[in-house]
């Protein structure tokens, strides 16, 4: 079955998000999942404001990922 929306966006109470899983190495930080809201509504969005809004959200997760890496868990 095709999704409706893009890979790692989601739909909850009518707005998109996007939602990733930290990969196992980094849960012992204590998060399992990374959600950001697209500021989209689920009903009224364009193709090209989507794309941009999970762009962003991709790059805010890359540079959460490279911030975990690079702190010590007893920070």
């Amino acid at each position: 079955m095709a999704s409706k929306y893009p890979r790692y966006c989601r739909e909850q109470k009518g707005k998109l998000y996007y939602q990733r899983d930290f990969p196992v190495s980094m849960r012992k930080y204590g998060k399992k999942t990374y959600t950001k809201p697209l500021g989209l509504s689920a009903n009224d969005y364009k193709a090209s404001q989507l794309q941009l809004a999970i762009a962003n959200a991709t790059e805010a997760y890359e540079l959460t990922l490279k911030m975990m890496t690079s702190t010590s868990i007893e920070d």
